[in-house]
């Protein structure tokens, strides 16, 4: 097997999970009918084009501990609308959820999509608490291609950007099977054109960048990560950098048995799957459940 072919299949889940379409037609099945059964506002626009919106599965209660999910599909592909019954799961929790949508490679360039990803959040912290969210109780999550996106923004000045008196917009990101290292995608013929990087270009964009890394690790950044246990090698390789780049802030890393790249998903909707209970436990939920009252 040449270079090439066992990046693909280190790095292509689609050619590792034969049945992966199945489980993406389940996942709309249950995400249709998860709109259906709950209070949700649908493509709300954060920004100018059309894939700038997000969808917000407000929680019952005011001031709501609020988790923004950040879809997968390699930068070029997937829809908020698949997953909204992790969004419902979550709000029957407790939990206001906001799922992204943004821009697609090829045609924008991975840093615009960065900043899309900024924009919506600066977005969900001026305007959560419209909707049964907390500006106070912020999380963060991502799948795959999401799970880059999360964890570069937890490197976010967002201090700065929103002139807080803490260092850290969010309490905690979850990451699931997600990307650190973009370097092995500029040789993967599967992906590597559309993402359209040098080498040098996604060295310097990974959250492995021990450049920018010194700048980051200092501020109390809590980050969880999982991974299923039947993932392609490139994705237990890519959790194996995490906890060695970032290992004051890793707060727990697990592998979920019987789980691929697209059943972990299953398991994030899932509300009895230690998945879900994880992600209840970086909240702060506990068999008492979360206190929900605003925090200044």
């Amino acid at each position: 097997m040449d270079s090439d072919q066992a990046l693909n299949l280190a790095y292509n889940p689609r050619l590792v999970v034969a049945d992966h379409q199945e489980v993406m037609a389940r996942w709309r099945i249950k995400s249709a009918q998860a709109r259906q059964d709950s209070i949700c506002l649908l493509d709300i626009p954060y920004g100018l084009s059309a894939l700038e919106a997000l969808d917000i599965f407000p929680a019952k209660e005011s001031y709501a501990p609020t988790l923004l999910f950040i879809h997968g599909g390699y930068w070029r592909g997937s829809d908020k609308s698949e997953y909204s019954f992790i969004g419902k799961a979550l709000q029957d929790a407790g939990i206001t959820a906001v799922l992204i949508n943004y821009a697609f490679v090829p045609k924008v360039s991975l840093p615009t999509i960065i900043q899309q990803i900024i924009n919506a959040i600066i977005w969900v912290y001026q305007h959560i608490e419209e909707y049964s969210g907390n500006q106070d109780r912020l999380f963060l999550s991502g799948h795959s291609a999401g799970g880059y996106l999360a964890t570069k923004m937890m490197m976010t000045p967002w201090q700065e950007l929103l002139q807080l008196n803490d260092q850290n917009l969010f309490q905690a990101c979850f990451t699931m099977s997600g990307l650190y290292d973009l370097e092995p995608l500029t040789r993967a013929s599967f992906i590597a054109a559309d993402l359209g990087l040098t080498s040098s270009q996604a060295q310097s964009l990974s959250v492995i960048n021990q450049s920018i890394l010194k700048n980051v690790l200092s501020k109390n950044v809590r980050i969880y990560a999982a991974i299923g246990n039947d993932e392609g090698q490139g994705f237990h390789e890519q959790q194996d950098l995490l906890k060695r780049h970032w290992p004051d802030a890793l707060v727990r890393s697990f592998i979920l048995q019987n789980c691929n790249h697209f059943t972990i998903m299953d398991e994030l909707g899932d509300k009895d799957s230690l998945l879900f209970q994880a992600v209840l436990q970086m909240i702060g939920f506990t068999n008492d459940r979360y206190s929900i009252k605003k925090i200044k």
